[in-house]
């Protein structure tokens, strides 16, 4: 967290002191994937009507800024005369979780900036000098995680865990795909182990290797078989599951010519073997750093 005190001029922050009766808010509407793009919805609120002029009159402006963490990805945007913003970002360029911020700052020179709303306790009768690009306000916004792993997009969407009781302790996973989903069925044992992992949110990556992975594979392995066969009539043709894989096949530009059905299956999930990997060893060097939960992994 960075240190909201360090300024030289008066800073408008929610909860801090140097303005009286002021506020300044950045709200996400809301998020969506998009294909290849993540979509946000922005606007801001500004309750000090000092700052509010300054931005009518061109002397300030209130802008966006997004970096996504672990990558280079950093832009700001300017919300301009408007209150509210759409912005599409490349989710190629994006890993793990962005940050959102929002500012208000000086487009310009502003001499003898002493606002109305300032906080007299602290700065009385004291003038400041702005130049062009201080802060003038700025709200500490979001951390946004993401799924680059393609886990909640089209891909997952086809599978679905299932607890069948009447399995064995000996077989602890079968695969229905006569279903519009497939089907992932897991004994009693394994399923409650499935759903204690999965309330550890660091894990979900591992948890897909481990069982959407493979179903992934059987039904890549039925798709490629028609490639093959394609004098034949497809057993599977007309499922949902089917469709979107082949869909998503295409999108990626993949082919069982050049990968194994194996490499496919884990490009299709965002290389979720090598990811569910570097997660899962981050977690464990977490845990040897000192923390004790595994949830408490950031």
């Amino acid at each position: 967290m960075k240190n909201l005190n360090n300024f030289p001029n008066p800073v408008l922050i929610n909860n801090n002191m140097d303005y009286n009766d002021s506020t300044f808010d950045v709200i996400l509407e809301n998020s969506s994937i998009d294909n290849d793009l993540l979509k946000l919805n922005l606007k801001y609120e500004i309750e000090c009507s000092s700052l509010a002029e300054f931005i009518k009159e061109g002397k300030a402006k209130a802008i966006i800024k997004i970096q996504s963490v672990g990558t280079p990805y950093r832009e700001i945007f300017e919300f301009g005369n408007k209150r509210e913003l759409l912005i599409s970002i490349n989710k190629n360029n994006l890993a793990k979780k962005i940050s959102i911020e929002g500012y208000i700052i000086a487009s310009d020179n502003i001499k003898n900036f002493h606002p109305a709303e300032l906080n007299e306790l602290f700065f009385k009768s004291q003038i400041f000098n702005i130049r062009k690009g201080d802060i003038l306000a700025l709200h500490p916004g979001y951390s946004l995680p993401l799924d680059s792993s393609e886990l909640e997009g089209p891909v997952a969407s086809i599978f679905q865990i299932i607890k069948n009781e009447e399995l064995k302790e000996s077989v602890d996973v079968i695969l229905d795909t006569d279903t519009e989903k497939i089907n992932i069925h897991l004994n009693k044992r394994a399923y409650e182990s499935y759903i204690k992992i999965r309330s550890q949110k660091v894990l979900d990556k591992y948890l897909a290797a481990a069982i959407v992975l493979p179903a992934l594979t059987e039904a890549l392995f039925y798709i490629a078989s028609d490639e093959q066969n394609s004098d034949k009539p497809s057993v599977y043709g007309d499922k949902r599951w089917y469709r979107q894989i082949k869909r998503k096949i295409e999108e990626k530009k993949l082919s069982f010519e050049d990968k194994s059905i194996t490499s496919v299956a884990s490009s299709l999930l965002g290389e979720i073997v090598s990811t569910a990997l570097t997660d899962f060893e981050e977690t464990l060097d977490s845990l040897l750093d000192g923390s004790n939960e595994i949830g408490s992994v950031d």
